[in-house]
């Protein structure tokens, strides 16, 4: 099979010049194509890794990972798991692939200073940082401007 998902059609016929799909030398092998096994990728990885941003606030960029099969074809409507490893800070707990099959997830930084991470994964429960299930995105938390204050 090759990778596009769906139904696909082979024809094994007795003649070798044959093309006729009714022809009783001609018979016809249809099978269907699933995902196979999902991996997200880093190659592959869109937008939102290695952001600055100030703590407690929204990035500018969201996460985003893309989900391919172990042939290299984008899976759609896959949930990707999302979780804060360490900062503190929000993210969706997970969201679905797109039909190109990237998920995205918008990451509001912690009040922790500093690097901070966030886990991408296509298992719910998943504590590992090993690829090809699992992706880290960091980001570092900035204090933003100090103005001085004079008490009198």
């Amino acid at each position: 099979m090759g990778p596009t998902l769906g139904t696909q059609t082979a024809r094994a016929s007795l003649d070798s010049g044959s093309t006729s799909d009714s022809s009783p030398r001609n018979t016809l092998f249809s099978a269907t194509a699933g995902p196979g096994p999902l991996t997200l990728s880093m190659s592959t990885l869109n937008s939102g890794n290695s952001q600055s941003g100030l703590a407690g606030v929204k990035l500018s960029k969201s996460l985003s990972v893309k989900v391919v099969n172990e042939s290299g074809a984008v899976v759609p409507g896959v949930s990707v798991y999302w979780s804060i490893v360490s900062g503190g800070g929000s993210i969706s707990a997970s969201t679905l692939t797109s039909s190109t099959g990237i998920a995205t997830a918008p990451w509001t930084l912690g009040h922790t200073l500093g690097t901070q991470t966030v886990r991408a994964s296509l298992d719910s429960n998943s504590s590992s940082d090993s690829a090809p299930r699992n992706v880290l995105f960091t980001a570092t938390a900035t204090p933003g401007n100090v103005s001085l204050v004079s008490l009198s």
